[in-house]
């Protein structure tokens, strides 16, 4: 004997199936495409060149140039000889008389006489230290390049990943608009529109999500190159590359690599303003050393008073012991930041042919990984979503099926432009670490 609920379930489907007679044959789905961020706000275009161009004179940069030019004043100040004392003296000899005619008036001045060119040393260590100063502003402008590197492809990865969404969500919109068609006439059931329904409304919600990572990924781009105003306006004109791209673009940045990682090895920034510190240090050593070569201070002293009736004119001259105090301690401190220099250079060195071959690694792994994604994984998925769409529009698949088949086709093709991303990162983190600039 069949159950109330069975009874029921004829009456149940008759109502569906008459509301859905009562929708018009054309009616859309109820999940609306959400903005698209270019219609929210006007948009600024701008190509990578453009924000590596822009990031070179950002703020981090800007601090920096402030450095080397207190460094270069530097020089100006050290490279002078000290500055004669000119000293004048009062006092009475004639017990209780105070007139200015009853005072001894002396006059006195001295010069500090530097030996050991102290002076010229001084300059010398302030100059390779101005130099290494300008070479760090050259290192800075490398990495906020690499930095508007990575996220420039961030937001072209964002913009091509949300056109797909919006295109996957059209896809859903198709589909509800065919599977509202065949309810009317009676060849599917309504819980299958309604299944589609909310599926449209999850690619409707990852539309909205890649869309507001464009707002963020632009935020962080407009940070990077100095752009206060309209932070979230900005898009990235370059497109990611292609399959047919990819191959000819690492190939050719592969290609003599050695020679180009010798040479950033020896002329890289970093190197040069090693070397401009090492050589501070040397001529800062010479400087602790050459203050054991004594200075001497020379006077000319004028006097004249009343008892004498007339001037006596005095010269001296006086230098240093070196009784409780050597210099021996600002010798060891100077040869130990000697040492620390040379060995800081070395790892600079090592640092830079490290971080080459990490971004060639990268650049092939990328390579490698995009292709096969794009020539192999992509097809397939689109072939094998296609056969089950067109075998479920014909009413023999399931709609299950049909969702995990898309699933499956719009992951991929997300992962896909995500491995593109990586490639224009590598790409171009690769050509910043073997970047020397001109001479």
């Amino acid at each position: 004997m069949a159950s109330p609920l069975h009874r029921l379930l004829p009456l149940f489907a008759s109502l569906s199936l008459a509301t859905a007679l009562l929708r018009p044959a054309t009616a859309q789905p109820q999940t609306a495409m959400p903005p698209s961020v270019a219609q929210a706000e006007s948009t600024q275009a701008i190509s990578l060149f453009e924000a590596e161009q822009r990031a070179a004179t950002n703020r981090t940069v800007a601090v920096l140039s402030k450095a080397a030019s207190a460094a270069a004043a530097e020089v100006d100040r050290v490279n002078v000889r000290p500055n004669p004392v000119l000293s004048g003296q009062l006092g009475n000899t004639l017990g209780g008389r105070y007139g200015l005619r009853e005072t001894d008036r002396i006059l006195r001045i001295e010069q500090l006489f530097e030996r050991g060119n102290k002076q010229a040393l001084r300059a010398e260590t302030a100059g390779a230290q101005a130099s290494a100063a300008r070479q760090e502003i050259t290192s800075a402008i490398r990495e906020q390049r690499q930095g508007v590197v990575q996220a420039y492809f961030d937001l072209a990865l964002a913009q091509s990943q949300a056109q797909l969404l919006q295109e996957n969500l059209r896809d859903y919109e198709r589909l509800v608009n065919a599977v509202n068609r065949r309810l009317l006439a009676g060849d599917v059931a309504a819980v299958d529109l309604s299944r589609l329904k909310v599926e449209a409304a999850r690619a409707a919600n990852e539309l909205q999500q890649g869309q507001t990572q464009i707002l963020r990924a632009s935020i962080d781009l407009s940070q990077r190159i100095n752009q206060d105003s309209n932070t979230s306006s900005l898009r990235a004109r370059d497109p990611l590359p292609d399959s047919t791209d990819i191959q000819a673009l690492a190939d050719a940045a592969l290609k003599d690599l050695t020679r180009q990682k010798q040479a950033a090895a020896e002329q890289r920034s970093e190197l040069k303003a090693a070397d401009a510190r090492i050589l501070a240090a040397q001529k800062n050593l010479d400087l602790a050393r050459s203050l054991r070569t004594r200075d001497v201070s020379l006077g000319v002293q004028a006097e004249r008073s009343p008892a004498t009736e007339g001037t006596i004119l005095a010269m001296s001259a006086s230098i240093p012991l070196f009784v409780f105090n050597d210099f021996r301690g600002d010798i060891a401190k100077a040869q130990a930041e000697l040492e620390q220099a040379e060995l800081e250079r070395a790892r600079i060195s090592l640092a830079i042919q490290n971080d080459i071959d990490q971004a060639a690694l990268q650049v092939a792994s990328a390579r490698d990984r995009a292709q096969r994604l794009l020539r192999q994984a992509l097809p397939s998925a689109r072939q094998a979503t296609d056969a089950i769409e067109f075998a479920f529009m014909k009413g023999a698949g399931t709609l299950t099926d049909l969702f995990d088949a898309r699933r499956q086709y719009n992951s991929i093709r997300l992962e896909a432009e995500t491995a593109k991303a990586d490639v224009a990162r590598a790409l171009g983190l690769l050509r910043l670490s073997t970047w020397v600039e001109p001479q």
